[in-house]
């Protein structure tokens, strides 16, 4: 196994054991004023990756697509990484899935809003991201 394939193996079992929490603390910084600022969010896990789901009229997520380099932290432990928002839609529907399957109680929600957006009766205000988490060499190199 190669070192990026073994890292991406450990970061992959640590992420699984923190799948069922059901909140992240996530530190960002302010597009305009770099001030770094916290919100506590729901997350899924998609194997060596955390994907987030946000409203892109809220601040969060405007934040990240301006500056992507974040902190989350799972219970005791915190990760570094860079937020990509996800375009492709197959890739979009497929976090939304998993956010409705994680947060069943929330399904009626999620489903009244996506059937709204899809039969054109809102726009899709979206923003999912994917995380790609750091390993402590690259955190530390990119501090």
């Amino acid at each position: 196994m190669s070192g990026d394939a073994a890292m991406e193996s450990e970061i992959a079992s640590q992420l699984a054991r923190l799948a069922s929490y059901q909140t992240l603390r996530l530190t960002h910084r302010g597009r305009k004023s770099g001030k770094r600022y916290e919100v506590t969010i729901w997350f899924v896990v998609d194997r060596d990756a955390i994907c987030l789901n946000g409203n892109i009229d809220t601040q969060w997520p405007r934040n990240l697509q301006a500056n992507p380099q974040l902190t989350m932290r799972i219970g005791q432990e915190t990760f570094q990484g860079k937020a990509i928002l996800v375009t492709e839609r197959t890739d979009r529907e497929r976090i939304f899935a998993m956010i409705a399957h994680k947060y069943w109680y929330a399904f009626p929600f999620i489903w009244t809003l996506r059937w709204l957006e899809r039969n054109g009766f809102t726009k899709d205000r979206n923003a999912p991201f994917r995380v790609q988490i750091e390993s402590a060499d690259e955190a530390a190199s990119s501090d």
